[in-house]
């Protein structure tokens, strides 16, 4: 009787994945932490910019209006080659953008275009919401070994809410 024996391959599990998890969860913190900003702080912000509460609400809307688009954007981009990489690349540079732009109503806070700046704004940032909160996963599979995954996502998803909690 003829028995093969297959081996399970041999992983190589890299130091820098620690560096990996840590600008992942930072940048998953960022883009909560700016997606948040305006609704703790309602009434100074009616006051500072001279807009409704509507128009808050409206801010902190466009995360949850954006994220069912650019989910599914998100997902066929990290079934890419090095497309993790591409993925939070991406989801940082557009969050940095939108928080980018919300400086540009610093200077004339009270006019008319301030609230369709952060808008704009709000967009570019809920639009790297997918972008840093759905690839957890594949995060910890493809740079953590089985006994680290579990820690690994745990530590990328709670880096999302704990964005909410500090903003």
């Amino acid at each position: 009787m003829n028995t093969k024996t297959f081996d399970t391959p041999k992983y190589i599990l890299y130091t820098r994945r620690y560096y990996i998890l840590l600008v992942f969860s930072v940048v998953s913190c960022q883009q909560s932490l700016i997606w948040i900003t305006f609704s703790p702080i309602s009434q100074p912000t009616q006051d500072y910019y001279g807009i409704g509460v509507g128009a808050i609400n409206l801010f902190l809307a466009w995360g949850c209006i954006i994220y069912c688009p650019c989910l599914v954007f998100t997902s066929w981009l990290a079934t890419k080659k090095q497309g993790l990489r591409y993925t939070v690349f991406l989801g940082a540079a557009l969050s940095a953008a939108g928080a980018g732009l919300r400086c540009l109503t610093f200077i004339k806070p009270k006019h008319y275009s301030s609230s369709i700046i952060i808008s704009i704004a709000q967009i570019l940032n809920a639009a790297s919401g997918p972008m840093v909160m759905a690839p957890v996963s594949k995060l910890s599979a493809t740079w953590f070994g089985e006994t680290e995954r579990t820690t690994a996502t745990g530590i990328s998803a709670m880096s999302n809410s704990l964005g909410s909690a500090l903003g």
